[in-house]
Parts: C-alpha cells; sequence; structure tokens
C-alpha cells in the first residue's frame, strides 16, 4: 500500500536530533519489544534456522492462555515519550482502539498467533505453514480455540495517493473476480510532515483516508449489487472504519467545505480528525 503507513511515528517517535537520532530510536524501540515478548508467562516462540548459515528463516509469537486473560481491564496506556497535548491524546485513543477487540472476542481459554514473520529470500517456500501448524496443533491438544487469519492474500496494486491510478486498481481487481462479499475501508495514512499532497495536489490525509477510496469504491458497486443479488440479505457490506480522532480532533465547529483545500492551514491533527469525521459522513450516505 502507498503511501508508507506513519501511524508507527506515534508508538516509537524519534525524539532526539543529530545523525543518529533515527537508528537510537529503532535501538530503544527494539529493546522496549524484546523486553516485552520477554516476559509472558503465555508465550512460545519458536523458529526455523537455515542449518548451513544459522540464518532464522521464519519465526512465530504464539499465546496460549489456559483461563480468560481479560477478566482484569487493560491498564490505561501512557505515552510518556509526549507531552500533554493531542499527539498523546491520539497516540493514547490508538492504542485503546488496537486493543479493544479482543476482550470482546476472545474472552475464554485460547491460542492466539500473535506474531509470524518470514525472511523476504524465504517467503513462498511454506516454511512459515509449519509454525501455524505447530501451534494450531498443540491448540487442539490443549482443548483451545486458536485464532490464527485464514485466506489467501493477494495483493492488488492501489495508490491512494494518486487518483488518476484508482480506475486501473478496481479494473485489474474486477478482470479477477466474480463476486465482492465486503469492502472494508481502512487502508489510510496518520500524520503525515506537514504540507504532504497526494499526486493531484491534495491534503495527503483528506485526499488518502477519505476522497481517493471514495471513488475505489464507487468504482466496486456494481459488483457488489451483482453478489447481493444471490448473497444473504444484507451480507454484502461496505465498511468505513473512522477513528476517536473524529471526535478529538475534528474541528469542533464542523467540517469548513469551503476550505477543504486547507487554503487556511490547519495543523496535522486537525486534518487527521476531518480526514475520519469524514468517513463517518461516507458511511452515513452509503447506508
Amino acid at each position: 500500500m502507498h503511501p508508507p503507513q506513519a501511524v508507527w511515528e506515534l508508538m516509537f517517535p524519534i525524539v532526539s536530533h543529530g545523525p543518529n537520532a533515527e537508528a537510537e530510536a529503532i535501538k530503544k524501540g527494539s529493546a522496549v519489544q524484546l523486553q516485552g515478548s520477554r516476559t509472558g508467562p503465555h508465550d512460545q516462540w519458536i523458529k526455523v534456522s537455515d542449518t548451513d548459515t544459522g540464518k532464522i528463516v521464519t519465526g512465530a509469537l504464539w499465546k496460549f492462555y489456559n483461563s480468560n486473560p481479560y477478566r482484569v481491564p487493560f491498564g490505561e496506556f501512557d505515552p510518556t515519550w509526549f507531552s500533554e497535548g493531542e499527539p498523546r491524546d491520539l497516540c493514547n485513543s490508538m492504542n485503546t482502539q488496537l486493543r479493544a477487540w479482543r476482550p470482546e472476542t476472545m474472552a475464554a481459554p485460547h491460542a492466539l498467533l500473535k506474531i509470524l514473520f518470514t525472511h523476504p529470500e524465504d517467503r513462498n517456500r511454506g516454511v512459515a505453514g509449519l509454525l501455524v501448524e505447530w501451534g494450531t496443533r498443540k491448540a487442539d491438544k490443549r482443548g483451545l480455540e486458536a485464532y490464527v487469519e485464514e485466506g489467501q492474500l493477494v495483493h492488488l496494486h492501489l495508490d491512494l495517493a494518486d487518483l488518476s491510478t484508482i480506475k486501473a486498481s478496481a479494473e485489474a481487481f474486477l478482470a479477477k473476480n466474480t463476486r465482492l462479499d465486503i469492502v472494508f475501508n481502512n487502508a489510510g495514512v496518520l500524520l503525515p510532515p506537514q504540507g504532504s499532497k497526494t499526486a493531484q495536489g491534495r491534503e495527503l490525509q483528506i485526499g488518502t483516508n477519505c476522497l481517493d477510496l471514495l471513488h475505489f469504491t464507487k468504482l466496486l458497486r456494481p459488483m457488489l449489487a451483482v453478489t447481493a443479488k444471490t448473497a444473504a440479505k444484507s451480507s454484502i457490506r461496505v465498511v468505513w472504519v473512522s477513528s476517536n480522532s473524529a471526535k478529538i480532533s475534528s474541528p469542533q465547529n464542523g467540517i469548513d467545505m469551503t476550505d477543504i483545500d486547507y487554503h487556511i492551514d490547519k495543523n496535522a491533527v486537525t486534518k487527521c480528525g476531518t480526514s475520519k469525521a469524514s468517513d463517518i459522513f461516507h458511511s452515513s450516505e452509503s447506508a
């Protein structure tokens, strides 16, 4: 997906300055992740290595819970690397949303495949499947439900930062498929550098998160309509994903539609909130 996702700048920001600032941030973020991965009593890391070189080919983190791990609510997330203000509130809101679905879906003993990775040079060889099979067999022996993504993942080039490319992407999808049951409009960018724009000169967040997604969805609607004729009633859907930033950081007096091009400039957080509030508008109008 293009443009690159900047969300992790909230979780692992570059807070220092100088030529080594990025390397220092990566080192610190890696240490935090490594420490967290070593402390879980339910965690089991497994890996496949090349016996000749010692290189790790693929690895996974399985979590096995013999009781409901969500009986105690999550503690409050506090991104102390930000001072008080909108970025800190937005980071806290994002993390809360990322974790919220688990207590609703997995409030019972279960196994969870949390991390699965394969070295780029060793992909498409089936090695990652060995680790998936290992975990699901272990879950079966314990009588646990296993939460693992299923299905075939097929790449479709979609450049949401360039409206002129959207039609070709939609046509590529339509040429290879005969039905479409659901569209999740969840792609987007978060807090890009101030002044970032799409190829057509629109502010990057409103262009990527809203306008270009709307055009892509419009081109897919005929196939959605055809699928709906033979599918179960109300099973065909278009889902517009917003966030709490629509409430937290969108303009308090509403979006000024005469300034959607930001000739009166706003900060990146307000632009993010505006784009997410616009997604709610799209959802309402599409219902």
